[in-house]
């Protein structure tokens, strides 16, 4: 749907996990790769202002974003223009202390395609992070998204599939 390059769609696989800080003033989304150079930091004002970040695909370009509360959930929202210009929401939504649901929804000329990724928090001394691995129905623990393809491991962490 995206046509992502072949380097952002094996950084993408190679995600490791997220960290989310929240104050009252600002909700910051960081998401961590494997490969050094691939981490995306986003930080929204919980006013609902709308900011400019660099776009995720890491196309040339702007995209639009804002957060807005809705109860206990956080959605953000983002708008980007050509090339494959859309939007997308990312649903954050705590599910016990140690496990957080993102389900993104994505928009693009004129198809939707949405996945929900599940994040279990790592402890260690240092900070606490979430690892994640992403679901979207299908059984013995093949999921796709976009043009990704995982199987899961014994341990439950993504594996890619050959």
């Amino acid at each position: 749907m995206m046509h992502l390059n072949g380097i952002v769609r094996q950084a993408v696989k190679l995600v490791r996990g997220v960290r989310i800080d929240l104050t009252p003033e600002k909700f910051t989304f960081t998401v961590f790769s494997y490969i050094g150079w691939f981490k995306v930091k986003e930080v929204y004002p919980m006013s609902g202002e709308v900011l400019q970040f660099k776009r995720r695909d890491l196309r040339r370009g702007k995209a639009q974003g804002w957060v807005e509360q809705h109860g206990d959930h956080l959605h953000v929202q983002l708008k980007w223009d050509a090339p494959f210009g859309g939007e997308g929401t990312d649903h954050f939504r705590l599910v016990g202390e140690d496990e957080l649901h993102i389900e993104s929804v994505l928009h693009v000329a004129g198809q939707t395609a949405s996945y929900l990724t599940v994040y279990n928090r790592k402890h260690d001394r240092n900070h606490r992070h979430h690892d994640g691995r992403s679901e979207d129905g299908h059984e013995d623990g093949e999921h796709r998204h976009g043009d990704q393809e995982h199987h899961r491991g014994r341990d439950n962490q993504p594996r890619q599939k050959r």
